[in-house]
């Protein structure tokens, strides 16, 4: 089996857990993304790393929204469940939940890049 179909593996699996995770309705857009656009595989299995999604609750689901307004990647809520109907609301919830928007600790200049390696808290 080649890199690309262990990759589409994982994301189907990342997919079959958000699909029975109580902060998401409907994901056929997901999974239908899986099969057509291979850049989205190593996103779902950062996101799988980071573990964000296993945190994610009701409660704080107002927080990821709020999140979502502020740096103009709105997530789409209904019922009080992420709902995917277009390209952009997959690419902001796993762009939330991968901790994508940074601020660095010297200048203060906001960044947009996925999460590297977890580091220790000193």
């Amino acid at each position: 089996m080649g890199l690309q179909e262990e990759y589409k593996k994982r994301a189907e699996a990342v997919a079959t857990t958000i699909s029975k995770h109580q902060c998401f309705g409907d994901i056929k857009l997901l999974t239908d993304k899986i099969e057509t656009k291979v850049s989205i595989h190593k996103k779902l299995m950062k996101l799988e790393k980071l573990g964000n999604l296993h945190s994610l609750t009701s409660k704080n689901i107002k927080k990821l929204e709020s999140l979502g307004k502020k740096k103009k990647a709105p997530i789409n809520l209904q019922d009080g469940k992420i709902q995917f109907e277009t390209e952009e609301d997959i690419d902001n919830v796993i762009k939330l939940l991968c901790d994508y928007f940074k601020t660095g600790d010297y200048s203060g200049k906001p960044y947009g890049t996925y999460a590297g390696k977890l580091q220790p808290i000193e």
